[in-house]
C-alpha cells in the first residue's frame, strides 16, 4: 500500500494538505505568471486589439484538482471565443469577496468584460470580521505528524479519518456556512460586500454562482439570496446548480474528497459563459 499511495497515487482534495495532493499540486499546478496567478502571461502587446474577459475568483476559477488550464472553463470560453478576445484569469485558492475585489483593483490590465465566480464561502471573510470563523482541521502534530509525514499511505488514512469526523460532526462546514448567511450581521456585512462588486465594477458583468457541489439542494438557501443581490443590481447571473442537474456525481465533482468542480461541470459553465459573451 505505501509503495501504491507513494508513486502511483496522485489526487487531488478538497484541502489540499494530503501527501498525494501536495504531489499533484507540484505536477500540475503550472503555468504561474509574473502576477502569482495560474495562467499565462499577458503584456500590453498581446492584450492589444483584443476584447479583454477577465474572470475573477478563487479556486473553483484557478482550477483545483483540473489537470490543465485550458479545461478550465475560463480556458473553455477562451477557445469558443477565439483569437479576438483575451480570457483573462485573476484567482487565488482561498480568496473571498474582500481580497478579489482587492486583486482586481490592483491587476494593471482593465477588462472590458468581468465573469466573477461565486461560492459560499465566500461568506467566511465577513464572519471572521465579527469573529465567527470556522475551525478547520490542522496538520498532525506530535508522533502522529512524524509517521504521517513519512508514509504517504498513513497521511491518506489520516486525512480520511479527519474528513470523516468533520463531515459527521454536528457542527460541520456546510451547517456553518449555512447559519452565518441567516445570521443577519454575518449577512447583512457580506451583502454589503457583493453591492459593491456590482458598483466597482464599472464593466459589463457576468456573476457565476456555485453550490456546494456534494449538497447541491441544500446551497438552494444561499444562491437564492446572493442571486437576489446580483440581479437587484441588474446584473446577470448564471447558476451552476442548473447546469449540473443532469450530470452523475462522478462528472459533478474532482473526486469523492475533492468537492471542486469537475471537467465536465467546467465545459458545460464555459459554453454557457461564451453564448452571454457574445450578448455583451
Amino acid at each position: 500500500m505505501e509503495i501504491y499511495f507513494r508513486f502511483f497515487f496522485i489526487r487531488s482534495d478538497g484541502f489540499g494538505i494530503t501527501l498525494s495532493s501536495q504531489r499533484w499540486f507540484k505536477r500540475y499546478w503550472y503555468p504561474i505568471n509574473s502576477f502569482g496567478y495560474r495562467d499565462n502571461e499577458w503584456t500590453k502587446n498581446n492584450l492589444e486589439n483584443k476584447t479583454k474577459v477577465i474572470v475573477v475568483g478563487d479556486s473553483f476559477v484557478a482550477g483545483h484538482g483540473i489537470e490543465n488550464i485550458a479545461d478550465r472553463f475560463s480556458g473553455v470560453l477562451a477557445q469558443n471565443l477565439g483569437p479576438a478576445y483575451a480570457v483573462i484569469t485573476v484567482a487565488g485558492n482561498g480568496w473571498g469577496t474582500r481580497t478579489e475585489l482587492m486583486q482586481l483593483k490592483n491587476y494593471p490590465h482593465k477588462a472590458d468584460i468581468v465573469i466573477w465566480s461565486y461560492f459560499p464561502n465566500d461568506i467566511e471573510e465577513a464572519a471572521s470580521r465579527l469573529n465567527q470563523g470556522f475551525k478547520f482541521p490542522t496538520p498532525a502534530a506530535g508522533i502522529v505528524k512524524n509517521i504521517t509525514s513519512k508514509s504517504y499511505f498513513l497521511d491518506y488514512i489520516y486525512w480520511l479519518l479527519v474528513r470523516f469526523k468533520l463531515n459527521n460532526a454536528s457542527t460541520n462546514y456546510i451547517q456553518w456556512v449555512n447559519k452565518q448567511y441567516a445570521d443577519p450581521q454575518v449577512w447583512n456585512l457580506h451583502k454589503e460586500e457583493l453591492a459593491l462588486v456590482c458598483k466597482s465594477m464599472g464593466v459589463n458583468l457576468i456573476v457565476v454562482i456555485f453550490p456546494f457541489l456534494q449538497d447541491v439542494d441544500g446551497s438552494k438557501f444561499i444562491v437564492t439570496k446572493v442571486k437576489n443581490v446580483f440581479e437587484g443590481c441588474g446584473v446577470k447571473v448564471v447558476e451552476v446548480s442548473d447546469l449540473v442537474s443532469n450530470l452523475s456525481k462522478n462528472e459533478v465533482t474532482i473526486n469523492k474528497l475533492d468537492a471542486h468542480p469537475g471537467k465536465k461541470v467546467h465545459e458545460l459553465l464555459g459554453n454557457s459563459l461564451y453564448k452571454l459573451v457574445l450578448q455583451m
